[in-house]
């Protein structure tokens, strides 16, 4: 999903995958494996927002966050088995709200797409 080729993927066969996973005790691991997956992609979030510092930084930036969204919404639907029985058992944090966090935390306070953020926004403030 987060490669964006979804028409190749059949949903009810991923959300069947993840509900055999967590049927059989395997919940931990489709979690874990989740939390992974986002970091990985964060990272490659990062190194792109990175390369628009001077071109288009901040519509580069809420497109990657528009995209992101989308996905884990779709990432939502298709763990939604994992997110109404193992993620309230285990008192985790729900998929959906995993995603945006880890984008939250691993790109926007990054140091320099934070620093860079912050002085794009006082830049436009100082224009206005």
């Amino acid at each position: 999903i987060q490669r964006h080729n979804e028409s190749a993927l059949s949903f009810e066969e991923l959300y069947r995958y993840g509900y055999n996973l967590v049927l059989h005790k395997h919940g931990a691991k489709v979690y874990s494996g989740l939390i992974q997956l986002l970091s990985e992609e964060m990272a490659r979030v990062c190194a792109t927002v990175q390369r628009t510092f001077n071109t288009n930084f901040l519509p580069g930036l809420i497109e990657l966050w528009k995209e992101h969204t989308l996905v884990m919404q779709m990432v939502r639907d298709v763990l939604l088995y994992v997110d109404f029985n193992y993620i309230p058992r285990e008192k985790l944090m729900p998929v959906y709200d995993l995603g945006l966090a880890h984008f939250n935390d691993e790109v926007i306070h990054n140091a320099s797409i934070e620093a860079h953020l912050r002085d794009t926004l006082l830049g436009m403030v100082a224009a206005e």
